[in-house]
């Protein structure tokens, strides 16, 4: 019976082989076009007295069994398993932070951070810091510290005060920062 990795023809047990995806279809192509491959069928197809055409399909499905079990393999063991649990934590961080950042802008469009008893942004929904890792997120909290520091001390770079009035004033004139941002604008400013 013959058969083929080409996927809808039959194969043996009279079942029908499912379609190959884009990246087996993209090694079987490269396969066939190796010397070697060719090279083999015609050892083979004179050792055997079988027609070349026939040992290709044979030496076609074979290359597809090789590639399920070496994906199955490589899904459940090694790197391509840890890059593909890196790939679902990071899609679940990912949901989680625009699911926090939807749920602070419905939160600010009804005017809930300023309604509260306890002060603007008391609660706070959306933490940008959480969804970074953990180097990262030491190294922006170095940098916010140092620079407070800077500013505290009023030996900040004008470079910087610069860069921060700019933002605060961007913030505060497209609606995102609100009053907050306006009082830090006029206070950077009056740093200078």
């Amino acid at each position: 019976r013959r058969s083929s990795l080409d996927g809808g023809r039959s194969v043996q047990g009279g079942g029908k082989k499912p379609r190959k995806g884009p990246l087996e279809v993209q090694v079987s192509e490269k396969v066939r076009g190796l010397d070697g491959f060719w090279q083999a069928l015609k050892v083979l197809s004179a050792a055997t007295g079988i027609e070349e055409e026939e040992l290709q399909v044979f030496a076609e499905d074979l290359c597809g069994v090789c590639w399920t079990q070496a994906e199955q393999v490589a899904g459940s063991e090694g790197p391509l398993k840890s890059a593909n649990e890196e790939l679902a934590k990071m899609k679940q961080r990912l949901h989680q932070c625009n699911l926090n950042a939807m749920k602070d802008i419905a939160a600010a469009k009804a005017g809930a951070h300023i309604q509260w008893d306890l002060g603007v942004d008391t609660v706070t929904f959306h933490e940008p810091l959480q969804y970074l890792d953990n180097e990262t997120k030491e190294m922006v909290l170095t940098l916010v510290n140092e620079k407070v520091r800077l500013l505290e001390d009023g030996r900040a770079p004008p470079s910087l005060v610069e860069a921060l009035i700019k933002q605060a004033t961007a913030l505060q004139g497209g609606g995102a920062g609100g009053p907050a941002d306006a009082e830090l604008a006029e206070e950077l400013e009056r740093t200078l």
